[in-house]
């Protein structure tokens, strides 16, 4: 329904303007303060490591591309294979 993103910048409006829901906001988020951390750190974890396997993915070379790019190199300086 709602990016969670924006939930939380509202939910962030809210407690400022209200002083953390009248104080009871801010206690719930003591209480929770580990499953909240924990939470947050586990997607941080995991936005890390798809960046980490997307970005591995687009260097490996495929089979042959680097006898290719040696060939194109010879090619244009004019070595020609006999």
């Amino acid at each position: 329904m709602w990016p969670e993103d924006l939930c939380q910048v509202g939910v962030g409006f809210l407690y400022l303007l209200t002083g953390g829901l009248l104080w009871i906001g801010t206690i719930v988020d003591i209480v929770k303060y580990r499953e909240l951390a924990f939470q947050y750190n586990g997607n941080v974890a995991t936005r890390i490591a798809r960046n980490i396997l997307s970005s591995s993915k687009r260097r490996l070379p495929s089979e042959g591309q680097g006898t290719l790019r040696r060939d194109r190199g010879m090619l244009s300086q004019g070595h020609y294979p006999a």
